[in-house]
C-alpha cells in the first residue's frame, strides 16, 4: 500500500535489485533507510511465501460453517490463522448473516490504519531524564482484518475471498494446512501417473423431483481430483438445471380413426414427449336446419367448415339427390342445378361432414392425446347439436417434441458443478465429449418425462484390493477361455489318427501321450533323444591362462607353434596415490558358486531339459512368428492350422534348489578375529587360515 504521511519517506523498490544497505560510518542515518530496511525484509519474505501460499489459504483454524432458518442464513466463522498478504494473520471469529440465495464470497477485509502519537500516546519517547523524553517519534502501521462477505454495508477496507457459499452451502476447501506449491507439485504427479481427473469416492448424483420446471438434482458428498487438484466436499450439495429441450416441429401428422361413429379415439404420436401441441384436424359429421333461400336456385351457406362432402338433404319425406338436385360449392348447398329444391323461405336437414380443427384434446400426456368423438357445436339460429367423429377418417396433428439429447454434469477445478449441454438428434443422440478441464461425474439422459435417468459414470479410483479380485477374475477367464479352445479344436480339427496311421507334425509335446513317460525330445521339429541333466559345480585351482597359439599338424608335417594373437603395445605407469594415504579395505567374501542359473520343470517329458543346452527363437519363413506353424500339402487340398500350447505355466519355487555354496573371506588385518560367520542369517562353520 502507499503510506501517505508528513515526514514519512520509503525509496524501496524492487525494480532497483538492491541487495543491502552499505552504512558508512561518518555519514548521518537517514530515517528513510530505516524504511527501507523494513520494506525490503517484507518484500523478501512475501516473494518466498506467495511461492508456497495463495491469499485466503487457511493455516490453522478458520473454520466456516452456515445455518439457514426460514429465509435467513447465519454464517459463523471461528477464529484462526489465514494467509493474506505476505503473513499468517490471526482473525478473531465473527458470525453475521449472509444472503440465502446466490453465490456468496466470504473472507476477510484487511483495514489498514496509520497510528501516531496522537491516537496513542504511548507511542512518545519513554527515556526519563532524556532529552527526548515524551517526544514524538515513529508513528505505526495497523492492519486489522475482519470476517465479513464481499459487498457487505458498513465494511471498509480490502477483501480477500476464503470461502464460497452457494444457496447456503459452504462449498469445498481444501483443509490446512495447505502448501500451494507441494500442492502443485502432487497435481503435477498426479496428471502424469493417473492422468489427474477421476473421482476417489462418494460425488453420487441422484435426481430429485422438478422444481418450476427445472430439474433437480443432488450431489453427494466426495473426494475427487480435477486437473491433479484435490476437491473434498464435505457435505452433498444441490444442483438446479434450467435444462429446455430442443423442440422439433411435427406437420399433419396422419391418424385413422379406428372407433365407431362418435367414440373417444386415442392417438399415440409417433414422435413423444410432446412440449407444445398445435392444431387438431379431425373430420367430424354433423347435421344443421337450413332455411332455403328467397329465390329459386338460391344457395344456402353452411355454418360449420371447411365441408368435405355433403351426405344427404332431407325436407320431411323428401330426400334430394346429390347432382341431380343440389351440389357442393365453396361450403354452401348450391341448389342452381335443374332438379327439384325446396321451396324458397323453408327449412331442410343436411348432413355433412367438415374439418374440425381445436388446439384442446380431451386428454393428453407425454406420448399421445385423446380426441372427443361426440362434440356440441352451434349452428344456424343459434342452435345447439352434436358433431361425431367418423370411423375410417383421419386425425391431423400438429405438435412440437422434445428430441432426446444427452447432458453432462461435471466438476471443476474450483469445485463447483457446471453443466455441459449435449446435442439433440431425433434418433440417436451422442454423449458429448467432456472438456479437458473438467471431470464428468454423471450423464443426462434427457427423455423429457420419466424416461429421463441419470448414468453415474464418472472416472473412479480403483482400490488395491478390487483390483486383486479382478485380475483373479481375469485368471479364470483365461483358464475357461483355454479350456473351450482346446475343447473346440479336439472337435473340428483334422484328426491325427487316420486309417490306422498316427502323425505328428513335431511342433510341440501336444499330441504325446502324457501317461507314458518319453525319453525322447522334440526340438526344431525334430525327434532327437532327450537330455537328462545332472548340475555339476566345476571348480579351479585358481587363475587360469589360456595358450593362444594353435599348433598346425597334418599327415605329412609337423610344423612348429604359431602365433595367433599376440599384444605388441607396452603400457607405462602412473602411481595414483603415491603416499598410500586410504583407509583399510573392507573384507571381501566370495561364494562359490556367486550366482545359480539353473531352471527346474515339472513335466513328462525332456523336451524343455533338451532345448536349455541350445535354445533360440525360431521364426517360420512363411509366419515370420514364433507360433507353431504347420503346412499339410496334399494334391487336392492346402491346409494351413496354427496350433497354440495350452496349460504351461511358470512359477516361483517355493523352495530354492538346495545345492553347495562354498566361501572365502578375506582382506582382515591381523589381531581381526572372526567370531561368528552366518549366511542369509543361519550360522555356518569356517575354518579360519591365516596366511
Amino acid at each position: 500500500m502507499t503510506i501517505y504521511l508528513a515526514q514519512y519517506y520509503d525509496r524501496f523498490g524492487e525494480a532497483d535489485y538492491y541487495e543491502r544497505h552499505l552504512f558508512r560510518a561518518g555519514d548521518v542515518l537517514q530515517s528513510a533507510e530505516l524504511n527501507e530496511l523494513q520494506s525490503a525484509a517484507i518484500s523478501r519474505l512475501k516473494n518466498i511465501a506467495d511461492v508456497l501460499f495463495n491469499d485466503g489459504d487457511v493455516l490453522g483454524g478458520a473454520a466456516c460453517s452456515t445455518v439457514i432458518e426460514d429465509d435467513t442464513c447465519t454464517c459463523t466463522c471461528a477464529n484462526g490463522a489465514v494467509y493474506l498478504r505476505g503473513a499468517a494473520r490471526g482473525i478473531p471469529p465473527r458470525t453475521f448473516e449472509i444472503p440465502l440465495i446466490g453465490l456468496i464470497n466470504v473472507g476477510v477485509y484487511l483495514v489498514d490504519t496509520i497510528v501516531t502519537e496522537l491516537e496513542n500516546p504511548q507511542l512518545r519517547d519513554p527515556a526519563v531524564s532524556m532529552r527526548n523524553y515524551q517526544e514524538p517519534g515513529a508513528c505505526r502501521l495497523q492492519i486489522t482484518p475482519s470476517w465479513g462477505y464481499e459487498g457487505e454495508s458498513g465494511q471498509v477496507g480490502t477483501f480477500y475471498a476464503v470461502y464460497q457459499i452457494e444457496n447456503g452451502i459452504v462449498l469445498s476447501k481444501v483443509p490446512p494446512p495447505q502448501v500451494d506449491a507441494m500442492a502443485q507439485y502432487i497435481a503435477r504427479y498426479d496428471r502424469q501417473s493417473a492422468g489427474g481427473f477421476y473421482i476417489s469416492s462418494g460425488l453420487k448424483v441422484t435426481r430429485l423431483d422438478d422444481l418450476n420446471d427445472n430439474q433437480v438434482f443432488s450431489v453427494a458428498d466426495g473426494v475427487a481430483r480435477v486437473g491433479g487438484e484435490e476437491i473434498i466436499r464435505a457435505h452433498a450439495r444441490r444442483l438446479v438445471y434450467a435444462a429446455a429441450p430442443d423442440a422439433r416441429e411435427v406437420l399433419r401428422e396422419p391418424h385413422i380413426v379406428a372407433v365407431a361413429n362418435g367414440q373417444d379415439q386415442r392417438i399415440e404420436l409417433n414422435h413423444s414427449p410432446i412440449s407444445t401441441l398445435g392444431v387438431i384436424s379431425a373430420q367430424r359429421r354433423v347435421a344443421e336446419t337450413l332455411t332455403h333461400g328467397a329465390y329459386s336456385g338460391a344457395m344456402d351457406a353452411m355454418t360449420l367448415g371447411p365441408v368435405v362432402q355433403i351426405v344427404s338433404v332431407i325436407q320431411g319425406a323428401t330426400t334430394f339427390d346429390a347432382g341431380v338436385d343440389y351440389k357442393l360449392t365453396a361450403d354452401k348447398v348450391d341448389w342452381s342445378l335443374a332438379g327439384a329444391e325446396p321451396s324458397p323461405g323453408s327449412t331442410y336437414v343436411v348432413t355433412y361432414e367438415y374439418i374440425d380443427t381445436t388446439s384442446a384434446p380431451l386428454e393428453q400426456d407425454e406420448t399421445g392425446l385423446t380426441v372427443d368423438g361426440t362434440i356440441t357445436v352451434t349452428v344456424a339460429g343459434n342452435q345447439s347439436t352434436t358433431a361425431q367423429l367418423l370411423n375410417g377418417s383421419t386425425i391431423q396433428v400438429d405438435y412440437y417434441w422434445a428430441m432426446p439429447r444427452y447432458d453432462l454434469i461435471a466438476m471443476n477445478a474450483m469445485g463447483d458443478l457446471v453443466t455441459v449441454k449435449g446435442v439433440a438428434s431425433p434418433v440417436r443422440p451422442r454423449i458429448p465429449a467432456t472438456p479437458a478441464h473438467l471431470l464428468r461425474l454423471a450423464v443426462i439422459e434427457q427423455r423429457w418425462g420419466v424416461g429421463t435417468r441419470v448414468v453415474n459414470d464418472g472416472i473412479r479410483m480403483v482400490p488395491m484390493g478390487e483390483l486383486n479380485a479382478v485380475n483373479r477374475r481375469i485368471d479364470t477367464l483365461f483358464a475357461l477361455v483355454a479350456e473351450e479352445r482346446l475343447a473346440f479344436n479336439l472337435t473340428q480339427r483334422d484328426p491325427t489318427a487316420k486309417k490306422g496311421v498316427f502323425t505328428d507334425p513335431l511342433y510341440d509335446d501336444d499330441l504325446r501321450d502324457q501317461g507314458i513317460a518319453q525319453t525322447a525330445a522334440i526340438f526344431r521339429q525334430q525327434l532327437i533323444p532327450g537330455v537328462t541333466a545332472t548340475v555339476h559345480s566345476v571348480e579351479l585351482d585358481g587363475q587360469q591362462t589360456l595358450d593362444a597359439r594353435v599348433i598346425v599338424e597334418t599327415e605329412e608335417l609337423v610344423g612348429p607353434n604359431e602365433l595367433v594373437v599376440a599384444q605388441t603395445q607396452r603400457t607405462g605407469s602412473l602411481r595414483v596415490n603415491p603416499y598410500d594415504s586410504f583407509s583399510p579395505l573392507p573384507g571381501v567374501a566370495r561364494l562359490t558358486p556367486a550366482v545359480d542359473y539353473w531352471v527346474d520343470f515339472k513335466t513328462n517329458w525332456l523336451s524343455p531339459v533338451t532345448r536349455q543346452f541350445d535354445e533360440e527363437v525360431w521364426l517360420d519363413p512363411i509366419t515370420s512368428n514364433n507360433r507353431a506353424h504347420i503346412d499339410v500339402i496334399s494334391e487336392e487340398t492346402s491346409v494351413s492350422v496354427e496350433v497354440e500350447k495350452v496349460g504351461t505355466r511358470y512359477v516361483d519355487l517355493q523352495v530354492l534348489r538346495p545345492i553347495e555354496v562354498r566361501f572365502a573371506l578375506e582382506g582382515f588385518g591381523p589381531g581381526e578375529v572372526l567370531q561368528t560367520v552366518r549366511f542369509d542369517g543361519d550360522q555356518v562353520a569356517f575354518v579360519e587360515v591365516t596366511p
